[in-house]
């Protein structure tokens, strides 16, 4: 500037103190200049200045209105092929290795005037998008304007060819990383691959509800609920409660021996996998005392801990996540109490059923999603006894039931030390059942109390109901009374309603309990009344 008879702008200290000089940019027609210096405190400041009568005088473009900034560029001639950048460093660093380039004056920031048009009309443009949020936002309004005025846009997002482009990187920090040469050959194939640039579709009402229809599904997600041990804990959240003291922690430690060894539990089968216990009440000591004179001895896949802090309300659901995803054979995870496990959930104007569910919800959501099993055992509420639903017995609110995928009760049969209960487990998706117990202290085991039952498929009627009864999901058959009693005995009778609807009658809990099959009497088909029969599994 000096050999051209321009003196350079007087550098006036400001608070801060003016800075150092980093670099300078003259715009198209050499009378605005953009300058750059890097002030003490790390800061960076860039003042404008203006030539007049030969010499470069600060400019504020707030004492002129209407003024309209120009674009800063190196060629008299803009190709076809042209990259837009944030600031004057990148164009020149293009220009550098001879790719046009072109910027708005105010980078992230600048504003769009109608008379930029001629400059991209008829054009490739290719934005590159600097590595952070506002320069994303840039890029992606910069195209949207350009959309209608361009022949294309294109918006290369670097990262694509440096991952680990530091935030706020720009094509000159690439440059540099890579090299001219090099990094220049990787910006032309990321540009070569880019896509033409469509704004995002504006998200349907509907597709925001995220619906699908059955018959779409795949094998995959028709795949039916699994249990970990069939029909009594199944992969999702399930809850075990009992009174104080009834030996629910002795039936926890059974389920999770049955589970690591693959045997069965109370003649229910079992997926073999690994068990983490969460002892949250226990010891080291407690447990060792309580297993060790059990009829199989605990394996070492039972993984035992009494020492996790971390709670419901503060991080516990995160890190089980991480646990089964560093251990997968981890499919079983038993928490020993939820009352421990729970922590302190605080929120203003939240009920106890609304915290129960804010606390229940993303631990059932995790293990569904991780396709593993989480028992929590918990207790009942007092007066209890004297209640028959089973989810009332909970201690706490319906919150804790209405999140559960099945809630096991174990409930006395008499006083509490008997050692006699029935447990009641009512899975989500399957039928649920009964089994009456008993504890055997010698072994501190449950065992199953077999008692006889009458033998249905001794009785003609019933022994052919259940032989005749229809496959899963099918409509239900309908019988007369004549064709029943003519198929059971292999005979007629007159009038044989009576009799057929007496031995129904007697065996009809059976048959549901034992078959799961239902039995609607009375049913008119054809003129006649009989009997349907429904598979209810």
């Amino acid at each position: 500037m000096r050999e051209m008879g321009i003196r350079e702008p007087t550098r006036k200290e400001s608070s801060k103190g003016h800075g150092v000089l980093e670099r300078e940019h003259i715009y198209p027609g050499g009378q605005l200049k953009h300058v750059a210096y890097r002030l003490a405190d790390g800061g960076k400041s860039m003042p404008w200045y203006s030539l007049e009568k030969g010499e470069w005088v600060p400019f504020s473009r707030k004492k002129h209105p209407g003024y309209i900034p120009p674009l800063y560029y190196r060629r008299d001639n803009i190709p076809p092929f042209v990259f837009l950048v944030e600031g004057e460093k990148d164009v020149d660093r293009l220009e550098k290795n001879q790719k046009a380039a072109i910027s708005l004056p105010d980078g992230k920031d600048s504003k769009w005037y109608s008379e930029y048009q001629p400059y991209f009309s008829g054009r490739n443009v290719y934005i590159i998008q600097d590595n952070d949020e506002p320069g994303k936002q840039y890029a992606q309004r910069m195209a949207a304007t350009l959309r209608e005025i361009a022949t294309s846009v294109h918006v290369l997002d670097l990262t694509q060819v440096w991952p680990d482009l530091p935030a706020k990187g720009d094509i000159s920090d690439l440059l540099d990383y890579m090299g001219d040469d090099a990094g220049i050959l990787a910006l032309l194939r990321l540009a070569k691959d880019a896509p033409e640039w469509e704004p995002e579709k504006e998200p349907d009402i509907f597709d925001s509800f995220g619906f699908y229809s059955v018959p779409d599904l795949t094998e995959e997600e028709r795949r039916p609920p699994e249990f970990i041990i069939e029909g009594i804990i199944p992969c999702g959240l399930t809850v075990l409660s009992g009174a104080p003291k009834i030996r629910k922690t002795f039936m926890a430690l059974q389920m999770a021996i049955s589970v690591a060894t693959g045997q069965p539990f109370l003649g229910h089968n079992t997926t073999k996998c690994d068990v983490a216990y969460l002892d949250l009440e226990g010891s080291k000591s407690r447990v060792s005392f309580r297993t060790e004179r059990m009829s199989t001895k605990i394996p070492r896949n039972v993984y035992i801990t009494n020492t996790i802090k971390e709670r419901l309300a503060d991080g516990l659901v995160d890190k089980l996540r991480q646990l089964h995803r560093a251990r997968p054979s981890i499919r079983l995870i038993i928490i020993d109490t939820y009352s421990r496990a729970r922590g302190s959930y605080k929120s203003f104007g939240v009920n106890a059923y609304d915290a129960d569910v804010a606390l229940l919800e993303p631990i059932q959501r995790m293990a569904l999603e991780e396709n593993i099993a989480v028992m929590f055992i918990h207790h009942d509420k007092k007066g209890a006894g004297f209640m028959s639903d089973s989810f009332e017995r909970l201690s706490g609110t319906m919150g804790i039931s209405g999140s559960a995928d099945c809630v096991i009760n174990l409930i006395a049969d008499g006083k509490r030390f008997d050692g006699k209960a029935t447990m009641e487990y009512t899975p989500r998706d399957a039928k649920g059942g009964e089994i009456k117990l008993a504890f055997d202290e010698r072994f501190g085991e449950w065992q199953e109390i077999i008692e006889d039952k009458p033998d249905l498929r001794g009785n003609p009627i019933c022994d052919w109901i259940v032989r005749n009864a229809p496959e899963r999901q099918k409509e239900g058959k309908t019988f007369s009374y004549d064709e029943v009693f003519k198929f059971a005995y292999g005979c007629y009778l007159d009038n044989p309603g009576n009799k057929v609807r007496e031995q129904i009658e007697a065996h009809k809990d059976e048959l549901f309990l034992r078959f799961g099959i239902g039995v609607q009497i009375g049913v008119k088909s054809h003129g006649e009344r009989g009997i349907r029969i429904i598979n209810l599994l």
